[in-house]
């Protein structure tokens, strides 16, 4: 038999459903302002490590080129870069005491970032989940950069000699050095090497020029613990896969390279006195530098100034300036090595 429900108990039960769905509503809004506000801190927190991150990098930069005068000026730095990053461009930034490491040639530095409102607060309100009580937050974000001398890591396949380096570096707070041109066929120098006995000539040879290491592509991968390589004295590339298109597209470009001090016969390591010319040639590599190309004139490529040689460029020369250099890749492997000029940074993982 068929239960009759009176109007009244319906009126009853509706009253029930709207209080119901009036709970519910605000039950869904609070997890709406939750997910809204707690996305926006993601956000915010991936603001901060990029403004870290950048800011370490900034500084490690800095001092890698400059270590004597770097540290003045590091804390503002690391709060500008903190500020660019964020998108309302508020951020504060530290360097922790103790996290600060500046030598000669290498170095370690921490920054440390968090949030800061335009009223100069560092914590952030929550325009929705503020309304269900939940408090302003403080969000933090580090990072630390290293810098040093590379011992291993990518490079062209092109080697010069440690003397052109000794003789053309650039100094004091001078970021290039003065220009020069590199011809291929100079294979034995004296007066960059050690003056023991106070002579005024060199007491060993140490190799100048430029040669090609072994490669088919002109790209090579550099490990001064290895550091005899195979490769050629000629004055084209194109055995180590430089091609002339390639090279024209470095001019005007810094290129990475590694220096060698000195070469030998492959099939007579041992002799005394190598020829250090020809297919058959390895090279003593022991730093990397970096060099900035205005101009190459050998087989294939003829673009250079003359006044940098005279008005006498050979077909068998390489034209341009070393650079002091920092390179931010993170691609190099940083060890105690024979510094040339080109310092890395990387970012600790």
């Amino acid at each position: 038999m068929r239960r009759l429900i009176g109007r009244s108990a319906m009126k009853h039960e509706r009253g029930g459903v709207a209080v119901t769905v009036a709970v519910a509503m605000a039950s869904l809004l609070a997890v709406v302002a939750l997910v809204v506000d707690v996305g926006l801190l993601y956000f915010e927190k991936a603001e901060l490590q990029n403004g870290a991150d950048s800011a370490a990098l900034a500084v490690a930069q800095e001092c890698a080129l400059r270590p004597t005068t770097c540290e003045a000026g590091a804390t503002e730095m690391a709060i500008t870069y903190a500020g660019d990053n964020a998108n309302d461009a508020n951020a504060d930034a530290t360097i922790p005491a103790g996290s600060f490491v500046v030598n000669p040639r290498s170095g370690t530095v921490t920054v440390d970032t968090s949030t800061r409102t335009q009223d100069g607060s560092a914590a952030l309100n929550h325009p929705l989940a503020a309304l269900i009580g939940l408090d302003p937050t403080s969000l933090e974000a580090t990072a630390t950069a290293t810098w040093g001398v590379p011992v291993s890591g990518p490079a062209l396949a092109l080697t010069f000699g440690r003397c052109e380096f000794a003789d053309h570096e650039p100094t004091g707070e001078d970021v290039t050095g003065p220009p020069i041109n590199i011809s291929y066929d100079v294979t034995d120098r004296r007066h960059c090497g050690p003056d023991e006995d106070g002579d005024g000539v060199a007491d060993v040879f140490s190799r100048g020029a430029f040669g090609w290491v072994e490669s088919s592509n002109c790209n090579i991968h550099v490990d001064l613990a290895n550091p005899w390589v195979p490769g050629t004295s000629g004055a084209s590339g194109s055995s180590s896969g430089c091609t002339s298109a390639l090279l024209s597209g470095y001019i005007g470009q810094t290129v990475l390279i590694p220096l060698f001090d000195d070469c030998r016969d492959a099939s007579r390591p041992l002799d005394p006195n190598p020829r250090c010319n020809g297919s058959d040639v390895e090279y003593h590599l022991v730093a990397f530098a970096a060099f900035h190309i205005t101009g190459i004139s050998v087989p294939g490529v003829n673009s250079g100034d003359t006044s940098v040689c005279g008005g006498h460029c050979s077909n068998k020369t390489i034209q341009g300036y070393f650079q002091r250099y920092v390179d931010l890749a993170d691609a190099y492997e940083l060890g105690e090595g024979t510094e040339a000029g080109l310092q890395s940074v990387v970012l600790a993982k």
